[in-house]
């Protein structure tokens, strides 16, 4: 059984060669080779290259933070990225499960067949989706929701596009539920979806169902075992479509909700002696001669070579520690200013 990966998600071996997969795919794209689509390529192939911000406790440098290209397909993005929906989401569904709400989580699947594309199965998908929720059952019982497109794919099936939802609802009939997906997706030009075509459950532990609902539109195996051509097709057949949405509802309360948790989390990082740097401003300091914002180059680089895989990260950092010790000697103990220097 492969162990699991306990370092940093940019330095696991699976994610890396899923994002190089990807950079592939995407160079192979008969998406036009657009200024828009180089500089997405140029994200991938750096994404994870540079430090962006330090995390200090006690004036010392305890974690180096990356940067992130954000392109959906990256693997690590991706998944960075539903696991900050899922934390927003997990604040409201707690709060509302607290006061009495019921929960359910909704699949809703669709025929396919091995040799089905992943554009037409996607677009179908999609249409049906939209369908599914301007029906009145679904305005009348659903008073909130959140919903995650997946495309996993398999030897022996393909492309199998599916959509979960985690809603806040009503007593649904089940029945009704099934009827309307398979009536919404025929009006979507579809194929014609079986009764077991939808599925619907309670939701009693919120972190599984979010877990279910948000996951990840692209599985990492899936990336590192899909035949190269039908990699390219399923990147294609996904871009410019939002794979996951939430309702309106919950978007505003998550933003509250995560402003009034980071003013508080501030709050008790300054009392714990915890700040937050920009590289770009430590960076700028050490080129006025700042000796604090040195310490905490050589700091952050001594942190990064304690990894295998942040090596070369710590090398490239000394490197850029050396240039700017010779840029700034004449200024060695100065800020810009001339002034105070903070001290950490």
């Amino acid at each position: 059984m492969e162990s699991k990966f306990d370092g940093d998600i940019f330095d696991d071996p699976r994610m890396i060669a899923a994002r190089n997969r990807v950079i592939l795919a995407l160079e192979n794209s008969p998406a036009p080779y657009t200024k828009r689509f180089r500089a997405k390529l140029n994200g991938l192939r750096q994404c994870g290259d540079y430090p962006v911000a330090f995390i200090l406790s006690q004036g010392r440098v305890t974690r180096v933070l990356r940067n992130q290209c954000g392109n959906r397909g990256c693997p690590v993005c991706d998944s960075l990225r539903a696991a900050r929906i899922r934390r927003g989401l997990g604040e409201v569904v707690a709060e509302r499960m607290k006061a009495g709400a019921r929960f359910s989580l909704i699949t809703l699947t669709m025929p396919h067949r091995r040799g089905d594309m992943a554009q037409k199965l996607v677009c179908h998908l999609t249409a049906a989706l939209r369908k599914f929720q301007q029906t009145e059952g679904f305005k009348q019982n659903v008073r909130s929701w959140a919903r995650g497109i997946e495309v996993p794919w398999s030897a022996a099936t393909g492309f199998h596009p599916h959509a979960h939802y985690i809603v806040e609802a009503k007593l649904w009939p089940k029945d009704e539920i099934k009827r309307l997906w398979i009536d919404c997706m025929t009006r979507a030009g579809g194929p014609a979806v079986l009764p077991n075509g939808a599925h619907v459950k309670g939701v009693k532990d919120a972190g599984k169902g979010l877990m279910e609902a948000v996951g990840y539109p692209f599985k990492v195996m899936d990336l590192n075992t899909i035949p190269f051509l039908e990699l390219v097709e399923l990147l294609y057949a996904t871009r410019n479509r939002r794979l996951v949405s939430v309702c309106r509802t919950w978007s505003h309360r998550i933003r509250h909700l995560l402003e009034d948790r980071a003013a508080e989390s501030a709050g008790l990082d300054l009392a714990d002696g915890t700040d937050w740097l920009s590289f770009a401003e430590v960076r700028l300091r050490a080129r006025t001669g700042d000796r604090a914002a040195l310490r905490l180059m050589f700091e952050a680089a001594e942190l990064l070579e304690r990894g295998a895989g942040t090596r070369a990260l710590a090398q490239g950092l000394r490197l850029l520690i050396k240039g700017e010790m010779g840029s700034c000697a004449p200024n060695a103990g100065r800020n810009s200013a001339g002034g105070r220097q903070r001290e950490y």
